[in-house]
């Protein structure tokens, strides 16, 4: 049985509603940063900066602590994600 549906669901209204505005937040979080990086190799530009860790941290939160990955149609985000993962610092 899945755990997070049964808290959601005996939890009082108004966290059930904060929890659904915060996917949808999410959501077009994601949508955002995908058409950002279709025009540059990093949130900040052409540089990796700590807008990028930032971000990436966000993007981990979401998708550990939401279960909301990356949409498969988000490409552009998918493979910052994938380069920034692939970096040392990300592992540490």
């Amino acid at each position: 049985m899945d755990r997070s549906s049964d808290a959601l669901t005996l939890a009082p209204p108004w966290i059930a509603a904060c929890v659904i505005v915060q996917m949808l937040w999410t959501k077009n979080f994601f949508a955002d940063f995908n058409e950002r990086l279709k025009t540059v190799p990093f949130v900040a530009g052409d540089e990796f900066s700590v807008a990028d860790i930032t971000t990436f941290v966000t993007v981990d939160f979401a998708a550990g602590g939401m279960k909301m990955n990356i949409p498969t149609a988000f490409d552009a985000l998918q493979a910052w994600y994938g380069k920034v993962s692939d970096r040392a610092s990300s592992k540490a």
